[in-house]
């Protein structure tokens, strides 16, 4: 089984996140769009060639009031099939299971989102990458 993963995701904190303009808090959450990441699963052994996508994160720089979240938008397309990973999903250091399926799915749109946005952090720049692994779960 192979995995392809595209997009990336950069967002930056501004006066348009305030909530009611100067002076308010800032807006805890923000979002990128509903297709930023778009995952492939291929060379499977056929439709019925179960697997499961899970999903971690690495970080360089990333305050510990800040959550990164994932959820998958969409089914994509292919002989498979596949499940789960509809609602919000906080990604953590360790491996928790994202989506599972079946046989090959392309186009598979998946949306991230922080939360705990606030005044209260110091300015800065935060990076994290998520990684997406594929398990055989035949």
């Amino acid at each position: 089984m192979d995995l392809h993963t595209s997009g990336t995701w950069a967002t930056t904190i501004n006066a348009t996140h305030l909530q009611a303009g100067a002076g308010s808090e800032l807006v805890s959450t923000d979002q990128s769009a509903t297709s930023q990441i778009v995952i492939e699963v291929s060379a499977t052994a056929g439709s019925s060639d179960s697997w499961r996508l899970d999903v971690r994160r690495a970080d360089s720089t990333w305050p510990s009031e800040i959550g990164l979240w994932v959820r998958r938008t969409g089914g994509g397309s292919g002989t498979g099939s596949i499940d789960g990973g509809l609602a919000w999903i906080e990604v953590g250091a360790t491996d928790i299971s994202f989506f599972s399926g079946e046989g090959d799915r392309d186009s598979i749109p998946v949306q991230l989102r922080i939360t705990g946005l606030s005044l209260g952090l110091s300015p800065d720049s935060f990076l994290s990458t998520v990684h997406y692994s594929l398990v055989d779960t035949l």
